[in-house]
């Protein structure tokens, strides 16, 4: 894989780390360009670009990672699924998952009623946190800057509360898909393991089992049946439409 293919891949992981590092890096400029200063206004404009804005992009960037490590859980539901559909009738797993039909809707991790409220709110605050930013850049005053720099921190946290509806909704669905694609596998070793124990390891005298759609009749405990469903029966009922199981020799 070359380095555009797996940019292209991991876009969200490598924006993110990058946005994490931006952010470091303005909270320390901010830092020292703030204890350079004596006037109030100048420092909160400096809080407001620097310190706010370095908050904004290490909040941007852990979201991006957290989403690129839920699109990876999605992705491997993706695989999972897929080997399902492909050994189901071996596994005697139910029809269900059926695979998408030809020019069926993709399946989304985010339906667009949340996505576009989560992202409307980080835009919004996004907005506010600049009018706060330009607000406070165009005066002197301590006042009005301290209440520039409430909008922006306001704004910051509009965006925060729309990232974090967002992630939680995507980690809800993986949750959910996880349900739809295992849960029939659980279910059927559920089944096998019930199976397993219908049958004894030893019975009444002259007591068979036969498993249904099956030509042989067994002795308890055999190994040819471990894994169906079996019904008993005396043993001459049952020689008269089964043979023996030549495993058990009944």
């Amino acid at each position: 894989m070359d380095v555009l293919t797996w940019l292209r891949a991991q876009w969200d992981r490598v924006l993110g780390f990058a946005l994490v590092a931006a952010g470091a890096i303005a909270l320390v400029v901010a830092y020292e360009k703030a204890a350079d200063t004596r006037y109030l206004a100048e420092q909160i404009t400096v809080l407001i670009s620097g310190g706010l804005g370095g908050i904004f992009c290490l909040g941007a960037g852990a979201t991006l990672l957290v989403c690129a490590d839920i699109r990876d859980e999605w992705r491997k539901l993706d695989r999972i699924e897929g080997v399902l559909l492909d050994i189901r009738d071996e596994l005697a797993l139910p029809r269900s998952p059926a695979p998408p039909e030809p020019g069926a809707p993709v399946r989304r991790m985010v339906g667009r009623t949340l996505a576009v409220p989560a992202g409307l709110a980080g835009l919004v605050g996004v907005i506010i946190a600049i009018g706060g930013w330009e607000a406070s850049a165009s005066t002197t005053r301590g006042s009005s800057a301290l209440t520039a720099a409430g909008w922006s921190a306001a704004g910051l946290i509009l965006a925060g509360v729309g990232a974090a509806a967002l992630i939680i909704r995507m980690k809800r669905s993986v949750r959910l898909r996880e349900v739809a694609v295992l849960t029939p596998v659980a279910l059927e070793g559920a089944r096998r393991a019930a199976r397993r124990r219908s049958v004894p390891a030893a019975g009444p005298e002259g007591t068979v089992y036969f498993a249904t759609g099956l030509h042989h009749f067994h002795r308890p405990g055999c190994a040819a049946i471990a894994d169906l469903a079996a019904d008993a029966c005396d043993r001459a009922v049952a020689a008269e439409r089964l043979a023996p199981c030549p495993l058990c020799e009944p």
